[in-house]
C-alpha cells in the first residue's frame, strides 16, 4: 500500500515536470499522511491540465453516511490496480476521472522478526514522479462540494517486494497525458498504462522513527537512520 509520502520538490521543478504553472504557494512536506489535503494533477474542464487540492481517501459521489458509513468514516486512501475497473466503488472514477499525484518519495514499513522498520522509496537524486490516481466529487448536505483521491497500487516488483508486497504505480512522464485523458480515450489503455509503469531508478533507504508519527512534518522524517545505506530497488 502506500500510506504516507513526501513533495519537498520546488514549485518551479513541479511546473517543468508537469508543463504547467503552479498559482498557489506550496510548502516542502515530509509527512503526508491520509485525510490531508494533497497536491494532485487532473484534466481541467477546459481541456488543459491544472493543479488542484484533493482530500486524500475517496468517497464516492453516492456514499451517503446511511448507506455506506465506511466509505465515509474511513474511506479508502489506496485503490488495487487489478481490480479498479471492477469495484463499484472505484470504476466510475478510474473512466472519467484519474489524476497524478506529485511526490519525491514514499515511505514503506518493512517487517522484521523484531519490529517493522520505516523505508523511505525515491527516485536517485530525489528527482520528483507521479503517482497513478482517481478522484471523486461529491456534494454533503452540510459542507457542500469535496473532492477526494485514492492512490493506486500493485505488486510490488523486485527488491521492493522484500520490504512490502504493494506498492504505488508511478507513471512514466511521456504517459502522463494519456493518463489524464478523459473517458473518450478509454479505450486507448489505461490499464497498460499501469502495468508499464515502474522505474528503473528507484532506491530505498531506512529512515527514522519520527516518520511514525503524523504530527511530525519535517526534514526529520527522511533522515537515514544510519541502519543501512540506500539498495537499489
Amino acid at each position: 500500500m502506500c500510506g504516507r509520502y513526501s513533495l519537498t520538490t520546488p514549485a518551479e521543478a513541479l511546473a517543468r515536470l508537469f508543463g504547467l504553472e503552479l498559482a498557489f504557494d506550496l510548502l516542502p512536506r515530509y509527512n503526508i499522511a491520509p485525510s490531508q489535503d494533497i497536491l494532485a494533477v487532473r484534466k481541467s474542464t477546459r481541456g488543459g491540465k491544472e493543479f488542484v487540492m484533493l482530500r486524500w481517501g475517496l468517497t464516492p459521489s453516492w456514499a451517503t453516511p446511511e448507506s455506506h458509513p465506511g466509505l465515509i468514516s474511513s474511506p479508502p486512501i489506496n485503490t488495487r490496480a487489478e481490480t479498479l475497473d471492477t469495484k463499484p466503488s472505484f470504476r466510475d472514477a478510474f473512466r472519467k476521472r484519474r489524476c497524478l499525484v506529485p511526490a519525491d518519495g514514499y515511505y514503506e514499513w518493512q517487517k522484521s522478526p523484531t519490529r517493522k522498520r520505516a523505508c523511505r522509496i525515491r527516485r536517485q537524486g530525489d528527482e520528483p514522479f507521479a503517482f497513478a490516481a482517481i478522484w471523486e466529487a461529491r456534494e454533503a448536505p452540510a459542507r457542500g462540494r469535496s473532492e477526494s483521491c485514492a492512490i493506486i497500487t500493485s505488486s510490488a516488483t523486485g527488491l521492493l517486494a522484500d520490504i512490502h508486497g504493494r506498492m504505488p504505480v508511478i507513471i512514466r512522464p511521456d504517459n502522463y497525458d494519456a493518463w489524464l485523458s478523459g473517458p473518450e480515450d478509454y479505450q486507448f489503455g489505461p490499464k497498460h498504462i499501469l502495468r508499464d509503469s515502474v522505474p528503473h531508478d528507484l532506491e530505498a533507504y531506512p529512515v527514522n522513527h519520527y516518520v511514525n508519527d503524523v504530527r511530525i512534518d519535517d526534514p526529520r522524517c527522511i533522515e537515514p537512520s544510519g541502519d543501512s545505506p540506500a539498495t537499489l530497488v
